[in-house]
């Protein structure tokens, strides 16, 4: 039997009230520990992200409105920073760093003659947690010229994905969690320096409780956003958890927005977990170097090589056309000048 005095019973409850700290009440004190509660969050795994995206790059000396060629690596992004996301994170895997992610980028057709009417998917990138794998489609019927296949790509473990780079809907995760998908360790920082940093509570327009630090502000929990350099105009409340629902980044000059439209339980991927390569894809695998062709039926390339054909003929005609006017034109010139020459030579031998 256990007896206190008010003396100890003092002590007890002194003792008690002064541990209640982040770890009971779930609300950080200081910056530290506000960085440890934003590790911390599991909501937004087992989850099918669907949204929108509006991009407006940033080509720096090409100009906005510049439209990148095709190469090996996908670098034609005007077929990712415009349309409908599917974004599927899944459940962290044991023991690791890692968690399964896979995204899926969809656009309207815009005329090609081998693809169904609609959206159709135009890049892709899956991560399992062993290999990544990523695939980019090009609109043949845009370009001038094109070399007449997909692109495809593999790579051996967790690979941060373009994706995911040009992506502004997880923006507000921050880049603690998004290194968690490609199984990287939380930004290095000196935690026990940053207790001393503190953190104020204050209310936050449209969003509530939340935290300020300096100019940088956060909501309260669960959710920890930083709605400062990822700027969430709404929210929406699924199972009392608020996911950003609409917000603009980038600058005035290169805006990135989302507009969120499903957030959905992932109980599981569906199988197989990477998809198959689309006929017309050329495919690296840079484990083992070697470049494969998952080539277009007979019938698809003859639809292709007759639009590319029916594109580049009338170009190639009037460049035909005008070379061979410059042609005569130079002849005539030279003939002249010649006549002129030879008929000044004989007055002076005269």
């Amino acid at each position: 039997m256990i007896c206190l005095t008010r003396h100890t019973l003092g002590i007890a409850i002194l003792a008690l009230f002064s541990t209640v700290g982040y770890s009971q009440t779930g609300e950080p004190s200081n910056y530290s520990e506000l960085i440890d509660a934003q590790n911390r969050r599991e909501f937004f795994f087992r989850k099918r992200y669907t949204y929108r995206i509006d991009c407006k790059p940033d080509r720096g000396q090409f100009g906005p409105n510049h439209k990148f060629e095709p190469s090996f690596n996908g670098m034609y992004d005007d077929l990712i920073i415009k349309g409908k996301r599917v974004l599927e994170i899944g459940a962290p895997i044991p023991g690791t760093r890692c968690t399964p992610i896979r995204s899926f980028h969809y656009m309207e057709n815009s005329g090609e003659p081998h693809l169904p009417e609609g959206e159709v998917v135009t890049a892709w990138d899956a991560f399992d947690g062993k290999e990544s794998r990523s695939f980019r489609r090009v609109f043949f019927n845009e370009l001038k010229r094109a070399n007449l296949h997909y692109y495809g790509q593999i790579f051996p473990g967790p690979r941060a994905c373009s994706l995911q780079s040009s992506d502004p809907f997880p923006l507000f995760w921050g880049t603690d969690f998004t290194n968690i998908f490609y199984g990287q360790p939380p930004f290095p920082r000196d935690m026990e320096r940053l207790k001393e940093v503190p953190i104020t509570p204050t209310e936050l327009e449209n969003f509530g409780k939340g935290y300020r630090l300096d100019e940088i502000f956060f909501t309260s929990g669960p959710e920890f956003y930083q709605v400062t350099s990822a700027p969430i105009d709404k929210f929406m409340n699924v199972d009392g958890i608020r996911f950003p629902a609409k917000g603009v980044s980038g600058s005035e000059e290169y805006p990135r927005k989302y507009e969120l439209i499903s957030v959905e339980p992932l109980t599981e991927f569906s199988e197989p977990f990477f998809p198959e390569w689309p006929e017309g894809t050329l495919v690296w695998d840079h484990q083992t170097n070697i470049t494969t062709m998952h080539p277009f039926s007979e019938q698809d390339q003859k639809l292709l090589v007759d639009m590319m054909n029916e594109k580049v003929a009338p170009s190639s005609l009037v460049g035909r056309t005008n070379q061979g006017i410059f042609y005569i034109i130079n002849s005539v010139l030279v003939i002249i000048v010649c006549g002129l020459m030879f008929r000044r030579f004989r007055q002076k031998s005269q």
